[in-house]
């Protein structure tokens, strides 16, 4: 496999994967993205197809540069422009986006480049008059999404709801700014009615930002300290650290709706101590606007501010949050301290791709097959079985090799953290020996195809059949619908990820699906050593039209 049609494959697994994330969920979809995704895959696709040629070569180029100008540098500059946003550098922030609708300049990336300037005004009059200036441009969802902001800024909870009634085809885009509303309204029972009903529709971004509003305005401290993530970016610090300020205001000290021993009303009094005494200090010294602002906001109004006491069905969908958070918690520590395995096997695999090139070449054949790849002849005649292992550690040239390393670093990592350092081993050493000996099988079967098998895919393919697996097991056992999510997530990734198996000759997809059922077969009996898939608890779906009351 040359590299020219190795990057083509990548693009047209790349562009077809934000193909579909583009068209899903409806309530996120943009034909203008996918449009491009689409042209992109056609011209790949057409490039492979007619390569090696002058039009094949033509059309790899514009492949390419299609790629790379109006997908990958768009959507790099995107997510740097996210990165800055969480950092409290809105006005660099808004630079980057402006850079993006430059490259990709279709209607959506110019409003929301103008949009998110437009918000990094430090001053609420000043982005008030800057977001009245886009009045009569975008789409009529943005022109609603504009208004609610305003409202926002203007702290008109009530006339937020009111708007949000009035369009409920635009709920996605209203949906933070309504959770908000409730829960400065004190409605939290219907702000948490209303997340439940969304929470597995929500866009990736929005997740946490809508967590955030929940577990503050529910007084559920527990549920922000899930959210926290270690960082040394003090507007991260001191936003995190005003909202949960705010969640210790508002902690009632109970869990189940009702009166405890010696509750006078007040909840918790050293809690609501301890949160007014943070607002304070952040009210006279935080560096950033938007947490000074909130916490002098929240101590205006706090005489009003009381512990919750919350519906039994309210409690429940919260207590069913807090389970799944605890559940999936060791996913996100992915220390390399915590895989030394996965450290190991790539540096043993890397010194094996040394001692190719040494030899002779890691694209000379016969060199691989004194090293150790299979062939039917030296394993099955000549009983070398040792191969079987041994053909893990090989690889077929530079790109074989980076793209089998940066998968085991990422998946790797990740089980090892999950699973536990010698489980993980376990389903990497039975995956990879199990795909090596389907391989052969079919070699044996079909003697006319007989070649040279090598590589560690199949094995990796194992790690990811063993989270597939995890992700059935946590949707099974939950019903969940963020489960469903992540679930429906992966499928189109393994479909287009076979797809490439199958019209990839130089490709094994007998040793990438075996490894990969392997890997499912050993997910469905093994358990992770973390407890992320103890069950949890099944909470009935509440329901509330939006601006509804209870």
């Amino acid at each position: 496999m040359n590299t020219t049609f190795f990057l083509l494959l990548n693009v047209v697994a790349l562009s077809g994967f934000g193909l579909v994330s583009s068209v899903t969920p409806k309530a996120y979809r943009s034909w203008s993205r996918a449009s491009i995704h689409a042209v992109v895959v056609v011209l790949a696709i057409a490039a492979m197809w007619l390569r090696p040629g002058p039009t094949g070569d033509a059309l790899a180029v514009v492949a390419g540069l299609a790629f790379l100008f109006l997908v990958a540098l768009p959507s790099a500059l995107l997510a740097y422009a996210l990165r800055l946003e969480r950092r409290g550098a809105a006005h660099h922030a808004a630079r980057y986006r402006r850079y993006a609708s430059f490259i990709h300049p279709t209607p959506d990336m110019r409003f929301t480049s103008a949009y998110a300037a437009a918000l990094a005004h430090d001053d609420p009059q000043t982005a008030i008059a800057a977001l009245q200036a886009l009045s009569g441009w975008g789409t009529p969802a943005q022109q609603v999404t504009v208004g609610m902001e305003i409202l926002r800024l203007q702290n008109r909870w009530s006339d937020m709801l009111a708007l949000a009634a009035r369009h409920p085809d635009y709920w996605a885009s209203l949906a933070l700014a309504e959770l908000r509303a409730f829960g400065e309204l004190g409605r939290v029972d219907d702000m948490v009615r209303r997340y439940d009903q969304i929470r597995g529709q929500l866009f990736v971004g929005h997740q946490s930002v809508a967590l955030t509003y929940v577990a503050a305005f529910a007084g559920r401290v527990d549920l922000l300290d899930g959210l926290r993530r270690p960082t040394t970016h003090l507007f991260e610090i001191e936003n995190m650290a005003a909202w949960r300020a705010a969640a210790l205001a508002r902690d009632a000290g109970r869990r189940d709706g009702g009166n405890s021993d010696g509750d006078t009303g007040h909840g918790n009094t050293a809690k609501r101590d301890e949160g007014r005494a943070a607002l304070t200090e952040l009210a006279t010294t935080a560096t950033t606007a938007k947490a000074r602002d909130f916490a002098r906001r929240q101590l205006a109004e706090w005489d009003n501010i009381q512990p919750v006491a919350l519906m039994p069905e309210t409690v429940a969908v919260l207590d069913g949050i807090a389970q799944r958070m605890a559940r999936d918690a060791a996913g996100r520590k992915l220390s390399w301290a915590l895989a030394p395995m996965t450290m190991a096997l790539l540096a043993v695999i890397s010194i094996a791709f040394g001692f190719e090139l040494a030899r002779g070449g890691a694209e000379d054949v016969w060199t691989l097959i004194d090293l150790g790849a299979v062939t039917r002849t030296l394993v099955i005649d000549d009983q070398q079985w040792w191969r079987l292992g041994a053909a893990m550690f090989l690889h077929f040239g530079w790109l074989h090799l980076a793209s089998n390393m940066v998968l085991l670093a990422l998946l790797g990592r990740l089980t090892e953290v999950v699973w536990g350092t010698w489980r993980m081993l376990m389903v990497y050493g039975l995956a990879g020996l199990g795909s090596s000996a389907t391989v052969l099988a079919l070699m044996d079967f079909r003697p006319s195809d007989d070649g040279i098998y090598l590589g560690a895919s199949g094995a990796i393919y194992g790690l990811l059949g063993l989270h597939v697996a995890r992700l059935i097991k946590n949707w099974w056992q939950s019903r969940d619908v963020m489960d469903r999510r992540q679930l429906r997530t992966v499928l189109p990734v393994l479909a287009i990820g076979f797809a490439v198996d199958l019209v990839v000759p130089q490709v094994s997809f007998a040793a990438h699906l075996s490894g990969f059922l392997i890997g499912v077969v050993l997910g469905a009996s093994v358990a992770p050593t973390t407890g992320v898939n103890r069950p949890m608890m099944r909470s009935d779906t509440l329901q509330v039209r939006a601006g509804g009351s209870r």
